[in-house]
């Protein structure tokens, strides 16, 4: 059975739900002005965000820290775009983890089928 939103959201806590959302929106748009070609390649059956090499960054640009390195960003700046999570207690971190996928692979999806 799957989980559901309100099921992941409701884990969250030292995040709401729409701050992922925005987090995730803002990683979409740093790809999209870089490439905006990127979605096409997007495999949301290899997708996994806590994967260096299946995540956003890794099917992009062959790996999380290739991304970093491409944009010349720290951890807090992919934080910021839901690319990443930074250190918090181990179940909020798999709690955002968890929530920050399917807010991907949602707006995956939406922009794959448009």
């Amino acid at each position: 059975m799957a989980v559901t939103k309100d099921e992941l959201a409701a884990n969250l806590k030292s995040v709401t739900w729409g701050e992922l959302e925005r987090r995730v929106q803002a990683g979409i748009r740093a790809l999209h002005r870089d490439d905006p070609e990127w979605i096409d390649m997007f495999d949301l059956d290899r997708f996994n965000l806590r994967c260096h090499y299946s995540c956003s960054f890794g099917q992009t640009y062959g790996s999380f820290n290739q991304g970093l390195e491409h944009f010349e960003w720290e951890h807090e700046d992919a934080e910021h775009r839901g690319l990443f999570v930074c250190e918090l207690s181990a179940a909020d971190k798999d709690a955002q983890y968890a929530a920050l996928d399917f807010i991907w692979r949602e707006q995956i999806t939406a922009l794959q089928d448009a």
